[in-house]
């Protein structure tokens, strides 16, 4: 298997989570702090820092810290492409009768 399909799959199964998904759709309003996340996805702190951790090793979010607060914002705006492109492919509402219209 050629190196970049892997890489590739390695970060979609990363983005392939509800929460996760959430969270870049969120911190692409503008930047969080934790406590608001955890607040707003009703996830407890320590949930919600797996989750960030894996985002952020991937390179997908980056962080700031103010004071005692850590705050997160997306690296790459094109992400929310992607996310457009995903939503439009699979998150929309189907037809109904199971047949779909492009």
């Amino acid at each position: 298997m050629s190196l970049k399909y892997a890489s590739g799959a390695r970060c979609l199964r990363i983005l392939g989570h509800p929460v996760r998904l959430s969270l870049l759709r969120m911190l692409f309003e503008r930047e969080w702090s934790v406590n608001e996340m955890a607040r707003e996805l009703e996830i407890s702190q320590s949930n919600l820092s797996q989750h960030l951790t894996l985002l952020k090793d991937r390179g997908i979010i980056a962080s700031r810290r103010d004071g005692h607060q850590v705050f997160y914002g997306i690296v790459d705006r094109r992400v929310l492409q992607f996310l457009e492109l995903m939503d439009e492919l699979f998150c929309r509402e189907r037809p109904s009768g199971g047949e779909e219209n492009p």
